[in-house]
């Protein structure tokens, strides 16, 4: 799912600033945000899979990182 990131005024932020990562689809683009198309939030997420898993905090799922990963997706999607 395509994201958009903008970086926003956060007073309790180190700098003042901090990043919220939003739906492309239903967020109008403003200047300054950064666009993560699908392909880049599928790499991200693999990512993230693969470091939870290896960090402990996820059991490893019995599914490879293809087709078996897509349909596990579709059925956890998070914030999506």
């Amino acid at each position: 799912m395509a994201i958009r990131v903008r970086k926003i005024k956060n007073k309790n932020a180190t700098g003042g600033f901090s990043y919220i990562a939003l739906c492309a689809a239903k967020n109008k683009y403003k200047r300054g945000d950064l666009y993560l198309n699908d392909s880049i939030d599928h790499a991200l997420r693999m990512k993230f899979l693969s470091d939870y898993i290896e960090e402990g905090m996820i059991m490893k799922m019995p599914l490879n990182y293809g087709k078996g990963f897509k349909e596990y997706d579709n059925k956890h999607r998070i914030g999506g």
